[in-house]
């Protein structure tokens, strides 16, 4: 089988702790449900049906997986980056879009306000840059200056550069770092629900994987018997 039995033990281990899925292991759910999908539609088609019956007998009904759930899993994550949908889940897309325009407001108050600083208010370097400590915005001044310029962050080692975040950012970042929070607490939100979605076909998906698993036993001895020149030994009575 593609992901052999490793998702089994997975799902054992969600159900265990309560954990929810990262993003790594939804996506070897969704590639072991879509798998499970080509097999039962493997069985599903006639042709192959009556082409391999003792297959079919194996795989017995044993083999299926909730359309539904596959389709909420693959809508769910953008196949390009792997995380969660904004078309999925607009909510996410106006939180995204909220702090990128707010990153944007603070970076150009930053760009303006080291542009313009004095000199006597420059590093001894001579020039002003932009750091993120904490996830606050600093720039770096002379000592002489901080005190006018905003709150003190941090100093180097020789205390002759000081790095503060501007006062006129503050509100700014106070702003984007809410954003931020709302973000990870609805993604986690929606992790949350997928995984309760996954664990609730449990029974199911175990007994595809176990299915799964005896149809690549079954073909690994068919393939074994073809490559040794196998044939089915004639029995004669008497």
């Amino acid at each position: 089988m593609q992901n052999d039995l490793s998702l089994l033990h997975l799902l054992n281990t969600i159900r265990k702790t309560s954990a929810v899925f990262t993003y790594d292991e939804f996506g070897q759910v969704k590639d072991t449900l879509t798998y499970i999908k080509h097999v039962q539609a493997f069985f599903q088609h006639k042709p192959n049906r009556d082409e391999f019956p003792r297959l079919t007998e194996a795989a017995g009904g044993r083999v299926y997986v909730d359309p539904e759930l596959l389709e909420r899993l693959s809508k769910a994550f953008e196949g390009a980056t792997g995380q969660l949908s904004a078309k999925a889940y607009p909510v996410l897309g106006t939180l995204r879009a909220s702090i990128s325009s707010k990153k944007s407001q603070i970076q150009s108050t930053l760009a303006s306000l080291t542009s313009n600083l004095p000199p006597s208010s420059l590093p001894s370097d001579g020039s002003s840059t932009v750091s993120s400590l904490n996830g606050r915005y600093t720039i770096s001044v002379s000592p002489t200056a901080m005190r006018r310029v905003g709150i003190l962050h941090s100093r180097s080692r020789t205390s002759k550069t000081v790095y503060v975040e501007p006062f006129e950012v503050i509100e700014a970042t106070n702003d984007l770092i809410t954003l931020q929070e709302d973000l990870e607490r609805e993604e986690r939100r929606i992790l949350r629900t997928l995984t309760a979605d996954v664990i609730a076909e449990y029974d199911d998906v175990k007994r595809s994987l176990l299915g799964c698993g005896l149809l690549d036993a079954v073909r690994g001895k068919a393939l074994h018997s073809f490559s040794g020149g196998c044939v089915v030994p004639a029995v004669e009575s008497g």
